[in-house]
């Protein structure tokens, strides 16, 4: 806010660093791509992976601007929005127009990638089999689009086919196919509506201005979860190649942290060691700065007992006989269904259409349940989060922030997802 009081172009400066970066960023990938991983060296394979981590590291440094914004800023937005709601006689309304003042006026990956299903279902129901070209165009450019940070998915013609006839399965609506076709037209329509809100509701210049940071905050964290899910495809490679050279099971080495990845500690580690890790583990990071503006990274990680009785300090409560929880409203609406808890991207299969999709925060890796959910509910996130994103893509409620739905509700349970006012109400 201090920067921007100072230069009233300080965000545009940001965007440009920021695209500088992913620039940069990008022709580290290009390079990348010339590379067959299984005909170099060890010394060369673990160089290269470095040199890529740390462009990731290098990309992520800028944008983590947006948490430090959203964890100082969003109380205040709700209040103040909440204030001027409330001299103007309207609180009723007040989820709607906390939904209508940060809705995104920026195309998100997501929902470019969404539309551009759905316009590939149309074509099919006009064309029949005559979709070959469409299917492997929406590959190349969206193979990547289910990547997580526990793992990584190479979607394919085959999976894109898939959706494309769950969706006429489904039924594709006019409204469905005009959202689809006029998506940027409709975001800048979601500009206007916040302007003429700006004025309707006679919002201070201190709002206006916070309220203008978090679409810019919502934009550069878009753009950031868009080159980070490409990103781990490679990184993906990298760890696919590690664990074949150094006789570990691949989906153990993804529980490395990056410092961990040297020879010397590849050659001593076991996947007895990796496993235990992944049942249970704990890590702290921290930076012990011993040369000025070079801080030696120090991460520790616990496992086993150790890890558990540190994870029971941090998270142990009781919550005793709960009926009723309290969240954020991200997406206004209200439903009523059976719940879904995913603690993790290996547990979303088990949510069916029209469940309530439970988690502590969504990653791109959840899309699929958040497709077939009637309504989401997270522990976590913020106006600009990933299942606040999603879920107004998709036209669902979402109620975030509740802090404890994964340890209160339980699969199988009926609960009402009032987004409206903000709560969740458990039946049976």
């Amino acid at each position: 806010m201090q920067n921007l009081k100072k230069n009233k172009d300080y965000l545009k400066v940001i965007w440009q660093k920021h695209t500088s970066i992913n620039k940069e960023h990008f022709n580290v990938l290009k390079k990348l791509d010339k590379l067959e991983l299984n005909k170099i060296g060890n010394i060369e394979l673990l160089e290269d992976y470095h040199i890529l981590a740390e462009a990731l590291n290098k990309l992520l440094g800028v944008s983590h601007m947006v948490e430090g914004f959203t964890l100082t800023s969003e109380e205040k937005i709700r209040s103040l929005i909440f204030d001027a709601v409330k001299k103007m006689g309207r609180e009723k309304e007040y989820n709607q127009l906390i939904a209508d003042l940060t809705a995104s006026t920026f195309p998100s990956f997501i929902g470019e990638a969404h539309n551009a299903i759905v316009l590939a279902a149309v074509e099919y129901t006009k064309h029949g089999k005559k979709i070959a070209k469409l299917l492997k165009q929406l590959e190349k450019k969206y193979y990547w689009l289910n990547n997580g940070y526990s793992c990584t998915h190479y979607l394919d013609a085959d999976y894109f086919m898939h959706e494309i006839n769950e969706l006429v399965k489904k039924g594709i609506t006019k409204e469905m196919e005009n959202y689809a076709k006029n998506y940027r037209k409709i975001l800048y329509e979601n500009k206007k509506r916040k302007q003429q809100l700006f004025k309707e509701l006679k919002l201070s210049d201190e709002l206006i201005q916070l309220l203008e940071i978090s679409d810019f905050m919502a934009k550069l964290q878009d753009n950031r979860k868009h080159v980070t899910t490409i990103t781990l495809s490679y990184i993906d490679n990298f760890l696919a190649e590690i664990s074949k050279r150094y006789n570990l099971k691949h989906e153990l080495v993804r529980y490395l942290i990056q410092a961990e990845v040297t020879e010397f500690n590849l050659n001593n580690l076991t996947d007895q060691m990796l496993e235990e890790r992944r049942a249970k583990s704990i890590f702290f990071y921290t930076y012990e700065s011993q040369k000025e503006k070079e801080p030696e990274k120090r991460g520790i990680v616990f496992t086993g007992r150790k890890a558990e009785q540190m994870i029971t300090q941090l998270m142990d409560e009781d919550h005793g006989e709960i009926h009723e929880l309290k969240g954020n409203c991200a997406s206004p609406g209200k439903v009523t269904a059976i719940v879904k808890v995913c603690r993790g991207a290996n547990e979303i299969a088990k949510v069916q259409r029209g469940d309530i999709l439970v988690a502590c925060m969504t990653q791109p890796e959840f899309v699929p349940a958040m497709k077939k959910a009637a309504a989401i509910i997270t522990d976590e996130g913020g106006l600009t989060c990933h299942a606040a994103i999603v879920s107004r893509e998709l036209g669902i409620p979402c109620l975030i922030g509740t802090r404890k739905a994964t340890k209160v509700l339980k699969d199988g349970m009926k609960v009402e997802v009032d987004a409206d006012n903000g709560v969740v109400r458990i039946l049976r």
